[in-house]
């Protein structure tokens, strides 16, 4: 088996659909892609840079679950540099081969479910709401929509002569 030996990068990791955040009081992003094993709960691998320097490509990785409440459990399995890596750690978690077209809102499912949830993007009802116009404030990837807190301090920025 010929390893291709290509370093992790946030831009690839952002490719392959890790979604990233970062935790309060935290200098580097983290990238989070859960992990939907059928029949099983969700696990979520997260990677953060070790070094915050650009030519260092070393991650460290962990498992991770919210079972408990937020950010409850972390378990740190290894540092990872390579994209075979972690691909290799993906489909071991998994238990089918990685597939980055079944990688949907942040997770990974299996084909079955996939499959499922593309028939599902297909509904009329799901047509009509992507094509309609979005209000500024509820322009995002998960189109989830402006909080009402948001929306007041949209207004009280307007109404101070502001956008």
């Amino acid at each position: 088996m010929s390893l291709d030996l290509q370093s992790i990068t946030d831009e690839w990791l952002q490719e392959q659909g890790f979604r990233w955040h970062q935790l309060e009081r935290q200098t580097n992003k983290q990238w989070l892609l859960w992990v939907v094993v059928e029949g099983a709960e969700r696990v979520g691998l997260e990677l953060a840079k070790v070094n915050r320097d650009p030519d260092d490509h070393e991650y460290f990785c962990w498992f991770r679950s919210d079972l408990g409440g937020r950010y409850s459990r972390f378990i740190h399995i290894r540092y990872l540099r390579f994209q075979y890596e972690l691909i290799l750690l993906i489909e071991a978690v998994s238990g089918e081969k990685w597939n980055r077209e079944n990688v949907l809102y942040g997770q990974l499912w299996s084909e079955k479910q996939a499959v499922k949830l593309r028939e599902d993007e297909e509904r009329l009802d799901r047509r009509i709401t992507k094509d309609r116009p979005w209000h500024d404030l509820e322009k995002d990837s998960s189109r989830g929509g402006a909080l009402p807190e948001h929306t007041q301090e949209l207004h009280d920025v307007r109404k101070k002569g502001g956008w």
